[in-house]
């Protein structure tokens, strides 16, 4: 059998770790003989050199939305029709082409999330987030299959756009071994508790709130550093920045790194005492599943799937409530019956690999033209 995946809207996030997460996770990707992979070039040199897999490029995947966009309407078409494919994968939830069998993956729950989305108010990217809802209800009415990675994402989805769309199934991302995990538990005592974030730096992800909470828990005397690293949200990030500002003047207490590879994410979570997560829109965060295979103490936002994903053993609160996160942050510094232990890791990237295969090949098979 021959797998087409569309990878060309894959610039960074989720979505980019997925795929290369799949692609380096599965030996047999169980009935495929080829499996061809179109995007740019810095996404195809990050993706494994197997036999299997087949990298294509055009000079348009290389440049912008538009040109990107202008390649997927006529371009990618006739590449599908030359090559055949038994059935196309669409990681990014749109697809306007005639071409049959296709599985989308639900990876964006922002455009679904109306309360979140209207926090932009009438700027050009509320526009564009209800475009993409558009856009992806399409697609997800025409696909022969959806991949949503939780129940609570189906559920949620499902609900605005109609449950009668066939063959849907959920794959949840998988976890990733944590690399010298004993280094951790080597950790020189500090004088304060290092509290890290890691994820976009947006309105949803509430860090404006999470920085407010340390700041005056460190006035109360309790100790907590913060250290935030990820890419950010132009205007959301200069109002956090200037609270950073102020924060910082009176106590050195938060720190924002700014963006860096998924490669070099490790280095925070082996330094760090706790992980917290405050987003109030999720579909299945990587990040989270990232700090939980490092066996980091969690404090998450009740909201979502997060719940769905981390189970009883962590530290709750609502995201829109800033006394319930400041509370959040002083029970995780101060609560030390949490047992990171009894995170569910059971399933693992290979484990998410061969499931995808597996519905992808079903799909494939059962497709009558």
């Amino acid at each position: 059998m021959k797998l087409a995946i569309d990878a060309s809207s894959l610039i960074d996030g989720g979505g980019l770790t997925h795929i290369k997460e799949i692609l380096n996770s599965s030996n047999s990707f169980i009935k495929f003989d080829e499996i061809h992979v179109f995007g740019s070039s810095n996404l195809l040199d990050q993706l494994p050199s197997k036999e299997i897999i087949h990298k294509h490029n055009h000079s348009l995947l290389d440049k912008s939305l538009f040109y990107r966009s202008i390649w997927k309407l006529f371009r990618f078409e006739r590449e599908l029709r030359r090559m055949n494919p038994d059935v196309l994968l669409i990681p990014s939830s749109i697809y306007f082409g005639s071409f049959r069998p296709y599985v989308a993956i639900s990876q964006n729950l922002l455009p679904f999330e109306f309360k979140e989305l209207i926090r932009y108010k009438f700027s050009i990217f509320t526009l564009k987030l209800l475009l993409i809802r558009f856009f992806q209800k399409y697609t997800f009415r025409r696909a022969s299959g959806v991949i949503f990675l939780t129940n609570y994402s189906k559920n949620k989805v499902l609900s605005i756009i109609g449950d009668d769309i066939s063959n849907t199934t959920v794959i949840p991302h998988g976890f990733r071994s944590c690399p010298n995990q004993s280094l951790q538990k080597n950790i020189k005592k500090r004088a304060y508790f290092n509290l890290l974030y890691v994820s976009r730096i947006d309105v949803y992800k509430h860090q404006r709130s999470v920085a407010k909470a340390v700041f005056r828990l460190n006035e109360e005397g309790i100790k907590v550093r913060l250290t935030l690293v990820g890419p950010s949200y132009k205007k959301y990030l200069a109002e956090l920045s200037k609270d950073i500002e102020i924060y910082n003047s009176s106590s050195k207490c938060i720190e924002y790194i700014g963006p860096d590879k998924y490669e070099n994410i490790d280095q925070y979570y082996l330094t760090a005492d706790g992980f917290i997560f405050a987003s109030s829109c999720e579909n299945q965060p990587i990040i989270l599943l990232e700090a939980m295979s490092f066996g980091l103490p969690i404090a998450s936002s009740s909201l979502g799937p997060m719940p769905e994903v981390l189970g009883e053993n962590a530290v709750y609160f609502n995201p829109y409530d800033f006394k319930s996160t400041k509370k959040a942050i002083l029970d995780l510094v101060t609560i030390n019956n949490l047992d990171p232990k009894k995170y569910n890791l059971k399933y693992s990237w290979s484990m998410c690999a061969n499931d995808t295969f597996s519905y992808l090949s079903k799909i494939g098979s059962n497709y009558k033209y």
